[in-house]
């Protein structure tokens, strides 16, 4: 006699918010290590982020799985219109969500289908040379070694918490940190700059990452977070603090929006457009797409731009000033 088959639970079985409770406890996506088919830790907590703010009662919670439509996942993103970039992750969780739910009768139909929403600029406007040399010069000392370390190599934190002395390699007479970026999956190798270079020969050569903390080493999130505590308590940091620099990034009103780690990225950018790198030679050199880094330079261009105009307009007022006045004296 064949055993038993256990019933699947049903679409109609609880509202939206214990889904998304039952797709983080069992999936294997969530429930697997890294490296085995389960999400890295940074994006438990980015993923872990949006659910939290979907599960709301106000957002998505309430609906019963029976009746989630496309229309109710619309109207919820009509309503957070003003936050692409949180539309853009609550979607691409709520698209990770559906291929697991569906084959298993979880949900009775694609819930994001035809679903639209505004386009995300990405990322954070970038730290200006002023910000970081105030970080480096009043932070913790190892918190400064983190702003100066993202600073010149335009890495996010997974990969800065991982970078120590036996990664640096000398390449045609040059030397560089080798790096393995978990998002995009593939190793760089990040020239160092003087700048960097003159740090450097200040820090103590050990076996282990460059960022340590006293009771051992960094996690990406730790790092984020004991930054954060930083600069929200350091009273020489405050105009870090109170630098609303997030560009459109879809946080909740109230949300914390001094500067954060992740923007020395563009920072990064930055600079190394002002020494005339190409944005695809940029993005090959610090693991970032070209189309995030525009998003930077283009940011740069347009105040160098500026800055060139008001030169032009200042150059001509003085030469016609200067015109009138030899006028005046003929």
């Amino acid at each position: 006699m064949a055993p038993e088959r256990k019933r699947a639970v049903q679409a109609s079985d609880g509202d939206f918010a214990s889904l998304l409770d039952l797709w983080r406890r069992t999936a294997p996506e969530w429930v697997l290590p890294e490296g085995k088919g389960g999400y890295s830790a940074s994006t438990h907590t980015a993923y872990g982020r949006e659910i939290e703010f979907m599960k709301r009662d106000a957002c998505l919670g309430k609906i019963a799985r029976r009746d989630m439509h496309p229309e109710f996942v619309q109207a919820f993103m009509d309503g957070i219109c003003e936050f692409p970039g949180k539309q853009h992750m609550c979607l691409a969780v709520l698209g990770k969500l559906e291929e697991w739910a569906i084959v298993r009768r979880h949900l009775p139909m694609q819930i994001t289908l035809g679903v639209k929403i505004g386009k995300s600029h990405g990322g954070h406007i970038p730290w200006t040379a002023e910000h970081v040399a105030l970080a480096e010069q009043h932070a913790a000392p190892m918190l400064a070694r983190a702003v100066t370390l993202a600073a010149n190599t335009g890495q996010r934190g997974s990969e800065l918490v991982r970078m120590g002395w036996p990664d640096i390699e000398e390449y045609e007479g040059i030397r560089g940190i080798n790096v393995f970026s978990r998002k995009r999956k593939r190793r760089l190798w990040i020239p160092i700059t003087a700048e960097l270079a003159t740090a450097m020969a200040t820090w103590e050569r050990t076996a282990g990452p460059f960022l340590r903390r006293g009771d051992g080493l960094w996690k990406r999130e730790t790092l984020s977070y004991e930054w954060g505590v930083e600069r929200d308590t350091n009273p020489a940091l405050a105009p870090l603090r109170l630098a609303n620099l997030k560009l459109e990034e879809g946080v909740d009103p109230g949300h914390d929006k001094g500067l954060v780690l992740h923007g020395l990225r563009g920072h990064s950018c930055v600079r190394l457009h002002r020494l005339g790198l190409t944005d695809e030679q940029i993005g090959k050199l610090v693991g970032m797409s070209t189309e995030v880094v525009k998003t930077y330079t283009r940011f740069a261009s347009q105040k160098d731009d500026a800055i060139a105009a008001m030169q032009h307009v200042d150059r001509t007022f003085a030469e016609r000033l200067s015109r009138k006045v030899a006028q005046s004296n003929s």
